[in-house]
């Protein structure tokens, strides 16, 4: 008898998600994902400036650990690399990479999920990076970016 309430509640609670889902969930905005196709990745940042970016790197991940990885950061001066959590290189991993060219730091950030690249993903981590910008500024305006 218990079952049958428990099975009841469950089909409750995935109407419930695909209602949510279908109309009130409303993604990234859009002003936001066009700041996304416009990232260059890898992009080039001024040799006096690339300090700060490459310390958002280490905020972004810090913010946003548990959604990359479940695998240990490895942190060395000039790339950083969040390894698959498992053998069968399921889930994320991430490496953010930088190398001095002329006057300038190149950054180049990969993002991988289950093997494969995500292109988008990568170019909102160097948004992030480049002018730490979020969903948050682009949903509020009034915040400064």
């Amino acid at each position: 008898m218990r079952f049958k309430y428990a099975l009841f509640g469950f089909a409750i609670f995935l109407v419930g998600c695909v209602v949510y889902a279908k109309f009130f969930h409303e993604g990234q905005p859009d002003a936001y994902k066009k700041k996304i196709e416009g990232q260059a990745n890898p992009f080039y940042a001024p040799l006096d400036s690339s300090e700060v970016m490459w310390a958002r790197a280490h905020d972004y991940i810090a913010k946003r650990y548990r959604l990359i990885s479940g695998g240990t950061v490895e942190n060395k001066d000039s790339s950083i690399f969040i390894p698959y959590y498992n053998d069968y290189h399921k889930g994320s991993s991430m490496r953010i990479e930088r190398k001095r060219v002329g006057d300038s730091i190149q950054f180049n950030v990969a993002w991988w999920y289950s093997g494969e690249i995500m292109v988008e993903g990568s170019k909102e981590v160097a948004l992030f990076m480049k002018k730490q910008v979020s969903t948050s500024i682009i949903s509020n305006p009034d915040s400064p970016e």
